[in-house]
């Protein structure tokens, strides 16, 4: 069983969608399962959508929803103009009434919003589903999220054995009939006596709790979902398609120049996507590494292209530097004072303080007598950090220990990963940066990553300078290992496919 994962440009016309189906068609004997996105920039109408209806703007919300239909409704017709398009139809004006309510009630609730936002990659889930019929391949649109997740709306968790039994109902649905006298516990691959009746598409982003309340995942969450599905399912791979050729060395928007990774391992993507680069999300990697499940990124627009395979226990070149990533929107938040030195557990306070905040720590540094303590976090819940810390500290403040809970905007993480990095790549990354008079604020080391605190305007001549003085000679230094003899999942000539947790290859 394959997953195909396929991002918002990816569906983001009726052209693509149809594009995306004959990619789905071509991989049929695999039994393929699609996750999908909303329709490229359709997530951030509905958020829109919802703080307008919080807001009681119904002359925004009507436009909106207008522009919202139309855009479905154009891309329906250009993948088929003779369907019937009753269930798309249908959807929208549950989405009109979900927002008529909302506006009612002024409801600006994280449950509300996920509920409006949940409508993009449903409406999603219709048109690639109908494209896939137009081609003539049998299919089951699954019309409710397959993740199930605590009620933690914005940013909720999955439930794993909740969502494995969610899928394999749909997977029944579909008619992919059990062996008789089949293990609950025995692997999907088992459902494979013949081919599936239909193939299965599903919806990304979105979950839902128990009692059937919509959720999200987190911005970016369809990568996730795919790997949360590849997982339950025990999937033999999982691709994800979006609109790059893979794992690059550098941002290519930034360094025209930067190299398609032919392979990374999963720490390696893990840290790269925490860093800043947007290929993957950051929990995406995890669940299919856990199972050794292939995790590869694609390009559907260039479907021949091999992409980056991202191998669980991948040993890279020591010492060798493999890519430079970058993060922004970063702020440097801490407590300034003569006596913060004598407060007791300050820098744990703090950090718990930033949490209890709901944000998000990306790096810190311990206090030293004469150093007042900061934590580097996202910029999204600076707000919120900034009065959490206030009444945390508000007894030290007012005894003259803590003056002030300080904070530095406009910063950025620069990272270079690579493995077994060492001293000498250290001062070679310090080089680089001071050639570009970039004066980090702080930076930390680690053996696979070196991570650079630096202002946000820099950023992009850092990449650069990274890129070019590091990166390229490293690529230039030495061969990669030989690529995989098998792109599609094929074992290479004279080897079996290993038995045992998949059973007999699908």
């Amino acid at each position: 069983m394959l997953i195909m994962k396929f991002g918002g440009t990816s569906v983001g016309t009726g052209e693509r969608t149809l594009h995306v189906a004959r990619i789905v068609q071509a991989q049929r004997e695999r039994h393929p399962v699609v996750v999908t996105s909303a329709m490229s920039g359709v997530t951030d109408f509905l958020l829109a959508l919802a703080e307008a209806a919080a807001n009681g703007e119904r002359t925004i919300c009507e436009r909106v929803l207008g522009d919202l239909r139309a855009r479905h409704l154009e891309a329906a017709q250009h993948i088929n103009p003779h369907a019937s398009w009753e269930r798309l139809s249908s959807r929208l004006a549950s989405l009109d009434a979900a927002v008529e309510d909302a506006l009612a009630r002024r409801d600006g609730s994280a449950a509300t919003c996920d509920a409006i936002a949940s409508f993009g990659e449903l409406l999603a889930v219709l048109l690639v589903a109908e494209a896939l019929r137009t081609l003539g391949e049998p299919v089951l649109a699954w019309e409710e999220p397959v993740i199930v997740t605590d009620d933690r709306f914005g940013d909720a968790t999955p439930q794993m054995e909740a969502t494995r039994a969610a899928v394999h109902r749909a997977l029944a649905r579909a008619d992919l009939r059990p062996i008789v006298g089949r293990s609950p516990d025995a692997p999907t691959s088992e459902y494979l006596q013949d081919a599936p009746a239909a193939t299965l598409v599903a919806a990304g982003f979105i979950g839902q709790t128990a009692d059937g309340r919509p959720t999200t995942l987190g911005r970016g969450g369809s990568d996730y979902s795919a790997a949360l599905l590849a997982a339950a399912l025990d999937a033999e791979a999982c691709w994800i398609y979006s609109d790059v050729d893979g794992v690059f060395t550098a941002d290519p928007r930034v360094v025209p120049d930067a190299e398609v990774l032919p392979r990374i391992s999963a720490a390696a993507a893990g840290r790269l996507s925490y860093c800043g680069a947007k290929v993957l999300h950051p929990r995406s990697i995890a669940p299919v590494a856990r199972r050794g499940i292939e995790l590869r990124v694609r390009n559907t627009f260039h479907p021949e292209q091999p992409g980056t395979l991202i191998e669980a226990r991948l040993e890279g070149p020591r010492g060798r530097p493999q890519a430079v990533a970058g993060r922004r929107g970063l702020c440097a938040v801490g407590a300034v004072g003569d006596g913060a030195a004598e407060v007791p557990g300050l820098f744990g306070r703090l950090c718990a303080a930033i949490l209890a905040a709901q944000g998000e720590i990306v790096q810190s540094a311990h206090p030293v007598v004469g150093h007042d303590p900061r934590a580097i976090v996202d910029e999204t819940r600076i707000e919120a950090i900034v009065e959490c810390l206030r009444r945390e500290f508000a007894a030290e403040r007012a005894q003259g220990q803590i003056e002030e809970i300080v904070v530095q905007k406009r910063l950025a993480l620069c990272t270079l990963l690579g493995v077994q990095l060492g001293h000498a790549q250290l001062v070679h990354a310090q080089r680089a940066l001071a050639a570009q008079r970039i004066k980090p604020i702080s930076q930390s080391a680690c053996p696979d990553a070196l991570s650079f605190i630096i202002p946000e305007a820099d950023l992009n001549r850092a990449i650069v300078r990274l890129h070019d003085e590091i990166i390229k000679p490293a690529l230039r230094s030495g061969a990669e290992r030989p690529n995989r003899p098998y792109l599609d999942g094929a074992p290479p000539a004279g080897r079996a496919r290993a038995q045992g947790r998949h059973g007999n290859a699908s």
